[in-house]
C-alpha cells in the first residue's frame, strides 16, 4: 500500500510511504511535488491535514490563508484520486504540539535509511516537511503525538 501524507499550504509537506516505510518526501509549490509524483506507483490513500478555523481572537495569521490551504488541498486529491481519502484536523493528529516537537518526535522514529532520503529545506519551510512526514507517521501508527 503506498501512503501520501500532505500538509497543505504555498509550500506543501510532501511524505510518500510504502507500506509503512519513507520513501520519498519534499516541501514544494503543490504543482512541482505533484509532477515529481506522477511517475511514481498509484498512490493509494492520501491522510491530509485539513485547515482548522479558530475563533478570530485566538488566531494567528489571516484567516483568508485557508482559502489557499483548502484550494492546495482540492488540488493534491483532484489529481491524485486516491482509493482512500483520510482527513484530518491538526487537533486531531498533533493537538496543540509546537512543531519543534513534533519535528523532534518524528525525527526519532525514522531510521536511519529513511532520515537518509530527507531533503534539506530552507528553515521557513522544514516545518511543512516535516508536519508531512509526522502525519503520515501517525496515520500508519509509527508515531503518537497526543
Amino acid at each position: 500500500m503506498i501512503t501520501l501524507a500532505v500538509d497543505p499550504g504555498r509550500c506543501t509537506g510532501f511524505a510518500l510511504f510504502s507500506v509503512s516505510d519513507l520513501t520519498w518526501c519534499c516541501a514544494e509549490a503543490p504543482e512541482t511535488a505533484l509532477s515529481y509524483l506522477k511517475g511514481s506507483s498509484a498512490i493509494d490513500r492520501i491522510v491530509i491535514e485539513i485547515p482548522q478555523v479558530y475563533r478570530l481572537e485566538h488566531s494567528k495569521g489571516d484567516p483568508g490563508d485557508l482559502i489557499e490551504l483548502a484550494f492546495c488541498a482540492g488540488m493534491v486529491v483532484g489529481r491524485i484520486r486516491p482509493t482512500t481519502l483520510q482527513k484530518v484536523l491538526p487537533r486531531e493528529w498533533k493537538g496543540q504540539l509546537p512543531k519543534r516537537v513534533t519535528e523532534h518526535r518524528a525525527r526519532a522514529v525514522l531510521t536511519v535509511s529513511e532520515m537518509a532520503r530527507v531533503p534539506k529545506v530552507p528553515k521557513g519551510l522544514a516545518h511543512n516537511l516535516w508536519d508531512a512526514i509526522a502525519l503520515g507517521l501517525w496515520s500508519l501508527g509509527r508515531l503518537k503525538l497526543t
